[in-house]
This record gives C-alpha cells, sequence and structure tokens, in this order.
C-alpha cells in the first residue's frame, strides 16, 4: 500500500512538473512572436514611409492624383494666401515624419526664417522652381507686328518708389500656366518612382492621365489667346497679387498687380498713385477678386473698384482653396476651366497701342541714358584719381 502511495506521488510530481515546463515554453515562445512582429513591424516603418510634406494646394493636387492612396501629403502651411501663409505649429512633427519635403524655392513667405530648422528636420527635399521658373518677375508688353507677337520686357512700375520691394527674381506662381504644372508633375513623379519603385507602373499610367488633362487645358486656353490676337482684342487686368504674371508671355493676357511683396505687404501711398495712373492710361476695365484674399487686401480691392470704376470679375490664384471650393469638391482642374470662362468675357478691342509703346521706349531710353551717366561718371572719376 505504502509502495503503491509513493508511486502516485511520483506520477504527481512528474504530472506537475510536465505542465509547468509546458507553460514555460508557451510564454517562452509567445515572447518570441511578439519580439519576431516587433521587429517586422518596425522595419517595415523604416522602409516604407508614404507621408509627403508639402506647401501650397497645386502641390498637394498632383500628389493625389499620382499617389492616390498610396501617398499621405500632409502641408506644413495654413490655407491662406501663399503670400500670407504661416508655417504650422507641429511643422516639425510633420517634417520628421514626412520622407520629402516638396515646396517652389521662396515662394512661401516663412522659407527664409525656418531655413535652418526645415533643413535639419527634412531628410529630402524637392525644389520645383529649380528647373521650371522660366520667366523673369517682371511686365511683358506685347507688341503685334505683321502677325507676330514679341513682347517689350520692363519692371511692372517704374519709379524709384519700387526699387526696395521685396521681390523674387523668377515668377514662381508656375501652377497657372499647365505646361509649367505638367513639368513639376513629372518631377515629382520621377521622385515617388525613386522612392516607392514598387509602385512605378501605378505612377507612371497617372502621370500619362494627367498629362492628358493638362495638356488639353493648355490648349483651350491657347485657343483663347490665337482667338483674341485674331480678333484684334486683348484680355487685361488688374489683380491684388502678382499671381497671374505667367500668363503674359504663356498666353498674351495683360496683368496689373497690385502687391508686388513677396511677404504680400501692401504699396505706399505714393506706389499705389502710380499704380492707378498706369491703370487709368493703359484704359484696363477689369479687376480680379481673388477668394482667398485676406481683409486688408479685400479692403484695397474695394477702393480701387470705386475710385478707378474697374469691373469686378473673380479669378482663383489657387495657391490655397477656400472652405467653400472645397465643400464643392472643387480642385484645381475644375477651377482653371472655371478661370478660362471668366477670361472669355474680358476681351475688349485692342485700344491705341502706339502711346503706349512709345511710353515704354521712353522709360528704355531713360534707364540707357541713366546706365551712360553712371559710366561716365565712373570714368570721370577714375580720370581724376589717375590726375591725382
Amino acid at each position: 500500500m505504502i509502495e503503491i502511495m509513493k508511486r502516485k506521488s511520483k506520477v504527481d510530481v512528474i504530472y506537475f512538473i510536465s505542465i509547468k515546463e509546458g507553460f514555460a515554453m508557451r510564454k517562452k515562445l509567445l515572447s518570441f512572436l511578439v519580439v519576431i512582429l516587433m521587429i517586422f513591424s518596425l522595419s517595415a516603418c523604416a522602409v516604407v514611409n508614404n507621408q509627403v510634406a508639402y506647401t501650397i494646394y497645386p502641390i498637394k493636387y498632383i500628389l493625389q492624383r499620382l499617389g492616390g492612396n498610396t501617398i499621405n501629403p500632409v502641408s506644413i502651411q495654413d490655407q491662406s494666401i501663399v503670400q500670407r501663409a504661416q508655417i504650422v505649429d507641429n511643422y516639425d512633427e510633420i517634417l520628421i515624419n514626412s520622407s520629402v519635403l516638396i515646396n517652389i524655392g521662396q515662394l512661401e513667405p516663412y522659407m527664409g526664417v525656418y531655413s535652418a530648422e526645415i533643413k535639419e528636420l527634412t531628410e529630402k527635399r524637392l525644389d520645383l522652381s529649380s528647373l521650371n521658373a522660366i520667366y523673369t518677375f517682371q511686365r511683358y508688353t506685347p507688341i503685334i507686328t505683321d502677325g507676330e507677337v514679341t513682347y517689350i520686357e520692363g519692371p511692372y512700375y517704374r519709379g524709384e518708389e519700387f526699387e526696395n520691394i521685396d521681390i523674387n527674381s523668377k515668377d514662381l506662381f508656375l501652377w497657372l500656366d499647365p505646361i509649367a504644372m505638367l513639368s513639376m508633375s513629372k518631377d515629382i513623379r520621377d521622385y515617388l518612382i525613386s522612392t516607392y519603385p514598387d509602385n512605378k507602373t501605378l505612377y507612371e499610367e497617372n502621370y500619362r492621365l494627367l498629362e492628358a488633362d493638362l495638356v488639353r487645358l493648355d490648349a483651350a486656353y491657347q485657343s483663347l489667346a490665337t482667338k483674341v490676337t485674331a480678333s484684334n482684342k486683348e484680355i487685361k487686368f488688374v489683380s491684388m497679387t502678382a499671381s497671374f504674371g505667367n500668363w503674359q508671355k504663356t498666353y498674351g493676357f495683360q496683368v496689373y498687380p497690385v502687391i508686388l511683396s513677396k511677404y504680400g505687404a501692401l504699396p505706399t501711398r505714393e506706389q499705389l498713385e502710380i499704380i492707378k495712373t498706369k491703370i487709368i492710361n493703359d484704359k484696363v476695365k477689369y479687376i480680379v477678386y481673388e477668394p482667398n484674399m485676406s481683409l486688408d487686401m479685400i479692403e484695397l480691392f474695394n477702393e480701387f473698384v470705386e475710385e478707378l470704376g474697374l469691373t469686378r470679375v473673380e479669378l482663383s490664384n489657387l495657391s490655397s482653396l477656400t472652405s467653400s471650393q472645397e465643400n464643392d469638391g472643387k480642385d484645381y482642374l475644375s477651377i482653371m476651366y472655371e478661370n478660362l470662362s471668366v477670361l472669355e468675357t474680358m476681351a475688349n478691342d485692342v485700344g491705341d497701342k502706339v502711346e503706349e509703346v512709345e511710353e515704354v521706349e521712353e522709360d528704355l531710353e531713360t534707364d540707357i541714358d541713366l546706365d551712360d551717366n553712371k559710366d561716365l561718371d565712373t570714368k570721370n572719376d577714375s580720370d581724376t584719381k589717375k590726375s591725382s
């Protein structure tokens, strides 16, 4: 009996030990699986980061058209008009978690202030202005001779009052030219393919679709420009911002921007008087209301309407979308066609160009005379120093 009890007790101990060892093995196996899953998870995060930081709305549009749901675009600025845009409070978090920052040179006014921080936080930066900004920030006055269009180039407004305004050397409002928009899209496509090669086929196909849309859009604008020229008409308008300058040489539309500062600073009273005189002398009839203007810009807009008797039309600069535009489901393409429809109503008979051309030529001669006088003064100073 005692022997039997001993055997039973021994079996119970062995059984208990077996159960205990089984639990220990399961615990080790579970821990091992958790470690493996964490390693795979961390590896996936390190390799694939689909967040892309951007600045203005047109860049977001390109990213959405090309990347679809493979890309998560996040803006580092608030969605006000670009000349007044501010960097968001959590920009550092956005940049750290993004594979790239896509922007357009010094278009964004905060870039100069935050350049050091942005450089430190950004893994890679894609500047769309480097290959696509081709036009100087200035006025292009079209002159038609024997059916050929040439342009006289010069500052938007002449006078020493305009010499100290902070402007960009190149016109960086590229997206309003569909072909420049297409060129920027190509740069972004190439980046996406190099960074996410598994999605190459998707990006190439989406680019072809976007290319077709932008080429059709440009053809529609070119058609309007051709009709306007052929019928001896012209399209010219006042705008609060300098957003529409790329339309000058691209389509021959003449623009009279009031705010030239890249920071959106309003003109002085002296500058305003010169601008208003230019508008009156050139017989401009239309003024553009831009939906995302700030309150002080709207006040200045109303001043021009009342004082100069200009006709209000609405064109979007597309640097950002208003909440109304977003709620209505509008995007870059639909708004560009809306802009085109408005422009079609603005063609007027060409006025007397002789006076305008003579004014430009006179200004050019004045500039040349001033340069010659400076050279002469420099030479005289040099001769005086030599004789002494």
